[in-house]
């Protein structure tokens, strides 16, 4: 049986933290129905400052990293990533983390955890949506469910280009695609039809003041095009994969079948098969 552990490690949250207990309690078998895949053996939830969530987020990228080089040596031009991304993902940390609702990742012991800074849910409005922020909760638990099912090689999404196991692969569409599939499945089961889009959350003054100011300072140093194809393709992440999943689990025959894609790496889709899900269906024989 799974255990929920849900720590508020900011020692002011402690209803935040019973409010999402409660959900996950909801949730977690319905999540095991409708996925098919085994859960966490603790499905662990941590509640914390803005500093500490940017520490244990930056801790991680550097573990990934660490256990990358030690699988194989890296060349200069890897290590040369690996420095590039550890700068930008420290200076994503600071200048966006009000806009991060959750993130799930590897703890020091190779374990699922999903962190959460219970201010940024004040800044994009999940705090009192009560209908959004389940569906938060629980994307961020498939993680831990996807993690906990899958092969080393497949999840957790790779911080490295090096350790992808194909070019061009569509494994983040995979997984962001596949948790906001079950988001919609256990909503479509406890509520019925949502009919709030995530565009009416009431933001804070700093999270709408901040996000023109990055989209202007964007728009400075690059083509105001690219910046607006970016912003489209971040929308289109989530879209395109919770579509290429309903398609792939309706064509496969259902969950079961469908979840070789988290054990066999031949199985993940390519950008491309995420566009076109029938070539995948193709591909692997379904």
């Amino acid at each position: 049986m799974t255990v929920i552990d849900v720590l508020d490690e900011t020692g002011r949250e402690r209803q935040l933290a019973d409010q999402i207990t409660g959900m996950l309690e909801d949730t977690a078998e319905l999540v095991s129905d409708i996925t098919a895949l085994s859960p966490p053996a603790v499905l662990r939830f941590r509640l914390l400052s803005p500093s500490a969530w940017r520490a244990e987020s930056l801790a991680y990228i550097r573990r990934q990293v660490e256990a990358s080089f030690a699988r194989s040596s890296p060349s200069s031009g890897e290590e040369a990533e690996a420095r590039k991304t550890e700068i930008t993902y420290r200076a994503s940390t600071l200048a966006s983390w009000w806009m991060t609702e959750g993130r799930t990742m590897l703890d020091s012991a190779g374990e699922p955890q999903s962190l959460v800074a219970p201010k940024a849910l004040h800044h994009t409005g999940l705090r009192y949506a009560g209908n959004h922020l389940y569906r938060l909760v629980v994307h961020e638990a498939v993680h831990q469910w996807q993690i906990a099912s899958s092969s080393p090689a497949i999840m957790p999404v790779p911080v490295l280009d090096r350790d992808l196991t194909a070019p061009h692969q569509g494994l983040i569409y995979l997984a962001e695609g596949h948790a906001d599939w079950v988001v919609q499945e256990v909503a479509r089961r406890l509520f019925g039809p949502d009919t709030a889009p995530a565009a009416d959350l009431r933001r804070s003054w700093r999270y709408r003041g901040q996000t023109a100011l990055i989209k202007w300072m964007a728009r400075r140093v690059a083509n105001a095009d690219a910046v607006e194809r970016t912003e489209t393709q971040i929308q289109d992440l989530r879209g395109q994969g919770l579509h290429w999943v309903a398609l792939a689990v309706e064509g496969a025959g259902g969950v079961i079948p469908f979840n070789k894609v988290w054990q066999d790496a031949s199985y993940v889709p390519t950008a491309d098969e995420v566009a076109y899900p029938e070539r995948w269906l193709s591909r692997v024989g379904f």
